[in-house]
């Protein structure tokens, strides 16, 4: 019987520390997702070069004229992410392979920024969207 209540007690002792290890990581973590808007006359590719150490990549994502893209999402434990952290640099290009907008390093002035801080959390969800304007110039 004394044994049964010790195995019982000692099951819902590591219940309680599993919940609470969960929960502390969930307060921890911020996230953020990172959007692009194309107000240009034509389709552009968007290329990011991300910014997580040894696991960098390269991201490409095509998108038309008045068109709203998701480029990634990202998270980290104990920060609320922003382009600069996410990003090491990144670039339009129009359709022939001209550079038409570019950011090396990234400069997280140029993002608009919708926090979505829940309660009093310190670390919440954050959408970035980078608005590329530009217009093809045609000689007459």
């Amino acid at each position: 019987m004394k044994k049964s209540i010790l195995i019982l007690l000692a099951i819902i002792l590591l219940i309680g520390l599993f919940n609470s290890c969960s929960h502390a990581s969930f307060d921890s973590e911020g996230s953020a997702s990172y959007y692009i808007y194309n107000g240009c006359t034509e389709t552009i590719t968007i290329v990011a070069l991300t910014n997580q150490g040894n696991s960098s990549k390269t991201i490409e994502k095509t998108v038309s004229p008045s068109e709203t893209v998701k480029l990634m999402d990202d998270s980290g434990i104990g920060i609320n992410p922003a382009p600069e952290y996410s990003f090491s640099n990144i670039y339009a290009k129009d359709s022939s392979g001209t550079v038409i907008y570019l950011q090396n390093p990234v400069n997280n002035q140029a993002w608009i920024k919708k926090a979505h801080n829940s309660g009093n959390r310190d670390y919440y969800h954050t959408d970035y969207t980078l608005q590329i304007f530009l217009q093809k110039q045609y000689d007459l």
